[in-house]
């Protein structure tokens, strides 16, 4: 997997708390930035941060318990018998 970035975007319409719109639109005031921006920005740290835990759980895993090649054939002879 590449991890070139891409400018492409696509809009996309939300109904958000109002609540959280007034931090992002204080946010946005305060770093004088966009609005989209500040979204965008923690869409990208929420999947980097979804992506970190999903890396570390496959990490976790296990495959020592997986059938050996021979059982394996043992089981489709079986599958292809049904």
């Amino acid at each position: 997997m590449s991890s070139k970035t891409t400018n492409h975007k696509e809009r996309v319409s939300a109904l958000l708390p109002s609540k959280l719109m007034h931090e992002v639109t204080r946010t946005a005031v305060e770093q004088s930035t966009t609005k989209s921006a500040i979204i965008e920005e923690a869409l990208r740290l929420w999947i980097q941060n979804r992506l970190d835990q999903d890396t570390k759980e496959l990490a976790e895993l296990s495959f020592h318990d997986l059938p050996s090649e021979a059982e394996w054939e043992a089981i489709q002879s079986e599958v292809d018998k049904a």
